[in-house]
């Protein structure tokens, strides 16, 4: 079943041509979000953000989740397309084309590569004919009234880029109708009128056409007083003239390409005429294959546009080798025709193997391009600055200043006049620019999967990704998705060796950067380009970005106050410098990515240029500091459990995060699980054995709500390895019992028992008594389980002595707990009952909110067994009022399961048919196969939830 998501107009869905309901407004923004972002994943928070910006409900999140579940639900009949649940957030998955407006974009890109003028022709019209209206018709908040601005400057660039092919193809007559109701919408635009004019100039109307020219210059002088821009002005005398070379296609530029506007719009042919003085055109050769760049492209073209009477001042800025000279070349290629009095361009070698460049030197080479003799160009910068703006001044120039290493080096190059604009590249962020000149950042990212295939696709031909699909995707992931890797990985494959898993073996074997890098072209080589970057910082930067490689994951000032050892104030400061210089990238929560190579490259100099010593001092600095903030994070989960000491802290240890209540910690432990991993790996691989263990023990409570997750018992086989080797009995008794948990949630309970056993004896061996009476107590449930009564009630009479003689509340209704289960597995009802109320009376005291939870859960169970189905639902009901802040979502979604199941009994269908809403949304987004059980039994409700 085909699918159509269209949102150049209202947000609808067609599957097989039929429309699709995707509910009401607001949850048809969550959509048209995704949608934007297709195959991109979207952070939760961004999510809230774009769609409710400031006016976000109290539970929006919640409310989030809701509408992505109706979202899935309504999608389900069509193939190939799903909304998933990535790491922090959520992405729409499909063929990028089957959204309108990436087809629309990929429609134009391939227009614009093609030279023949009938295929472009037939391209352009397909793109404009997908919209329908205003983008979004009828969703208003602030992100969306953003991006709808800039597919407004996208629509209008491939409006004139139309016009353009067609003028140039003769097919003036095709266009008029449409140019003219363009013009009277536009009065002003000065380029709209140049093609009205050309169009009916070749339609034998010349008349008209000189007609159009006087509207525009009467309505220039009575709105903005001022004449039209001297190459319409050309265009108006070549046509009284009746010069010859207007009438024929393919028609001639306006004086070097176009007509320079004051207003929004893109290039027109026009007529060339001599040049009194040298045009420069130092543009170098455009780049052949620009790949996923077509919304930097729209904010340029949006930011030229903007010019509020000043120069337009417009910064590309990325990492190393992510394409900002690419970029702009191609731009400035695209615009070139708006500047008919030339192009200057210059390297100024701010990351480069040579100096960089002066300015005063850079000037001296712009009067000579503009034709000012070098006998008159003044010996004093400053001087030269002053005749350079008046050089500029009243002139439409455009001014590429590549590679800049500062707003000082980029400052005197700049011109005073307004029909001037200057587009800047650089690594450094060079914020000061903004300020002074109202500059325009436009910052390049990596590209993304399906885009940096598709660079390799256009670099290398269909050959390669036809036959071997799945290894072109592998070696675009291990660039990076880097534009300068994948061009120097396509450079490798056009050579003599041009088989894929080769070279996928070398960079996984041999090491990225050694393979990422043309032999004897120091500037095409990965390592080159980030080493560059690294030369300009001072030395605490040098410092920090060294040991960005010993970093198990994202960095924030705490990590970085670990790896230098200084306070987080401080190293905030060093962060954003590294930020500054792109290096690292700052995202929407205050943290820092780090990029594979850039990784690489870190962890390498750091092996250069740092001590054994140094290096793991740093590194275990930064894992205690992650040690100590997962305790922080299990004691706000679950305050009441008694814990294994921690090593001392240092006198310049980091604090570690703090954190207001369940939600805050519980988040932190799933965004941080992959880097705690990764620290628990380094700890052991690098010898600090005390750290290996403990990082994983830290995490005690988190792996209860992980129910058995793989990685989890991979953290504690890892820290299980260094316990031993360290000969430490109680870390050696934590991890057994951390595995043996695992094992039970997997229902592998022989296993389980073995490793609670051998867990007990190390508890022993290191006289760590709670430790003893958690483990009987879980060996007693196994005993259970595996209807060893007899066994288990041993187990849990010795263990609540241990508890009771600790004064350990929380331990005694833990075993309570226990007992009640194993009197309900005897058929011992009322026993059973007892039990189970004394351990919530306990957790409650003990402030185990969780233990509370469970507690009154399997009264309910116990009620519902006995037949008392509406008692059942008011135990359900209260275990989901206790337990709504402990993070388990899991057991949420299996206690609203169960609500709707006894009001289901109870006749009371709609109620049944709301909870179990409900719980489908949380199963969704946990992406648990139960989700499909509780769909089969909303399936046969006979009541609909309320949306």
């Amino acid at each position: 079943m085909n699918i159509e998501l269209q949102v150049l107009g209202g947000v609808e869905v067609l599957v097989d041509g039929q429309p699709v309901d995707v509910g009401h407004a607001r949850q048809r923004c969550v959509l048209a979000v995704l949608a934007v972002a297709a195959n991109r994943t979207v952070s939760l928070d961004q999510l809230v953000e774009r769609v409710w910006a400031e006016r976000a409900p109290a539970r929006a999140r919640d409310t989030a989740h809701n509408y992505l579940s109706r979202l899935r639900r309504a999608l389900a009949g069509a193939e190939g397309v799903a909304i998933v649940r990535r790491t922090g957030g959520y992405r729409l998955t499909l063929d990028e084309r089957s959204v309108d407006l990436h087809l629309f974009r990929h429609l134009v890109a391939t227009a614009r590569e093609t030279s023949d003028d009938s295929l472009a022709l037939d391209l352009y019209e397909r793109a404009l004919g997908l919209w329908r209206g205003e983008p979004f018709t009828g969703l208003d908040t602030p992100w969306l009234a953003g991006v709808r601005l800039q597919l407004a400057a996208e629509r209008t660039t491939v409006r004139s880029e139309h016009i353009d092919r067609a003028l140039r193809a003769g097919r003036h007559a095709s266009v008029l109708a449409t140019l003219r109701s363009w013009v009277t919408h536009n009065p002003l635009d000065e380029n709209l009128t140049g093609q009205l004019m050309l169009a009916l100039y070749r339609s034998g109307r010349q008349a008209e056409a000189l007609k159009a020219f006087r509207d525009l210059r009467a309505a220039l002088a009575a709105e903005l007083g001022v004449d039209p821009a001297h190459p319409l002005e050309r265009l108006h005398q070549r046509m009284l003239t009746g010069d010859p070379v207007l009438t024929a296609p393919p028609a001639p530029d306006l004086g070097g390409g176009s007509v320079p506007r004051r207003g929004p719009s893109p290039t027109v042919p026009g007529a060339r005429g001599p040049a009194a003085l040298p045009t420069p055109a130092e543009l170098p050769a455009d780049t052949r294959h620009l790949v996923g760049r077509s919304v930097a492209l729209a904010e340029l073209d949006g930011s030229l546009l903007d010019t509020r009477g000043r120069p337009s001042v417009l910064h590309v800025r990325g990492m190393a080798g992510v394409g900002k000279t690419a970029l702009v070349v191609h731009w400035s290629h695209r615009i070139a025709g708006r500047f008919p009095d030339g192009q200057l361009f210059v390297d100024l070698c701010g990351h480069a193997l040579v100096p960089p460049r002066e300015s005063g030197d850079v000037l001296t080479h712009f009067l000579v391009a503009l034709g000012v003799p070098l006998n008159q160009i003044p010996f004093q910068a400053v001087d030269r600055a002053g005749l350079y703006r008046s050089t500029l001044a009243g002139k439409r120039v455009l001014i590429v200043l590549d590679n800049a290493v500062s707003a000082e080096q980029v400052r005197p190059l700049l011109p005073g006049s307004a029909s001037c604009a200057v587009v800047i590249t650089s690594r450094n962020e060079l914020d000061g620019l903004i300020v002074s000149h109202d500059a325009h950042p436009v910052t390049l990212d990596v590209l993304s999967d399906a885009d940096a295939r598709h660079l390799l696709t256009v670099a290398l031909g269909h050959h390669h990704l036809t036959a071997e699909p799945a290894a072109m995707a592998i070696l675009a992931r291990l660039c990076g998705n880097l534009p300068l890797a994948l061009r120097i990985v396509a450079a490798h494959l056009t050579g003599r060796d041009n088989r894929v898993r080769p070279l996928i073996d070398r960079l996984s074997r041999d090491g990225r950067l050694d393979v990422l890098q043309i032999a004897n072209d120091p500037h095409l080589a990965v390592r080159t380009a980030l080493d560059l970057s690294y030369q300009t910082l001072d030395p605490p930067a040098r410092q920090l970005f060294r040991r960005c490689g010993l970093a198990p994951g994202d960095l924030d000032e705490h990590v970085a106050a670990a790896l230098l050892d200084v306070p987080p104030a401080e190293a905030a400061l060093v962060l954003d410098r590294l930020a500054q210089a792109h290096l690292i990238q700052r995202d929407n929560a205050g943290r820092y990515r780090v990029h594979d190579l850039v990784r690489e490259h870190a962890a390498e100099l750091c092996d250069t240029e740092e001590t054994d010593d140094e290096r793991l001092a740093a590194l275990g600095r930064v894992l205690a500091w992650y040690l100590r903030t997962a305790d922080q994070a299990d004691r706000t989960l679950a305050p009441y459990r008694p814990r294994l000491d921690l090593p001392p802290d240092t006198p310049t240890s980091p604090p570690p995060l703090e954190f207001a209540g369940h939600d805050g910690a519980l988040a932190w432990c799933v965004a941080e699980q992959g880097t705690l991993a990764t620290a628990t790996r380094l700890a052991a691989r690098h010898g600090l054995h005390h750290l290996a263990w403990r990082i994983p023990a830290a995490l005690h409570q988190f792996s209860l709500l992980c129910q058995g997750r793989p990685e989890v018992s991979a953290c504690f086989r890892m820290g299980l390895d260094s316990a031993r080797q360290a000969g430490d009995h109680p870390g050696i008794a934590a991890m057994l019992y951390g595995l043996g948990l695992a094992l039970e949630q997997t229902t592998r309970l022989t296993d389980a028992a073995a490793h609670y056993q051998q867990a007990l004896e190390h508890f022993r061996a290191g006289t760590i008594r709670w430790g003893e009476a958690v483990v009987l107590n879980s060996l007693g449930t196994v005993s259970r389980k595996l209807g060893r009564l007899d066994a288990a009630v041993d187990c849990f009479r010795r263990s609540s002595a241990v508890f009771t003689e600790l004064d350990i509340r929380w331990g005694v209704g833990l075993n309570l707990y226990s007992q009640a289960e194993a009197h309900r597995q005897d058929g011992k009802i009322d026993e059973a009952l007892r039990c189970y109320r004394e351990s919530v009376v306990i957790s409650r005291e003990s402030g185990s909110a969780w233990g509370e939870a469970v507690g009154l859960v399997r009264i309910a169970d116990t009620y519902h067994q006995d037949g008392r189905v509406a008692d059942a639902l008011t135990h359900y009901e209260r275990a989901l009022t206790v337990g709504g802040d402990t993070g388990d979502q899991a057991g949420k979604a299996v206690v609203l399961t169960q609500c709707g199941r006894m009001a289901k009994e109870l006749g009371r269908d709609r109620d049944s048919a709301d909870y179990w809403t409900r719980a489908v949304a949380i199963f969704d987004e946990l992406g648990d196969e139960r989700a499909a059980e509780i769909r089969t039994l909303l399936g046969s409700s006979d009541a609909a939830p309320d949306t």
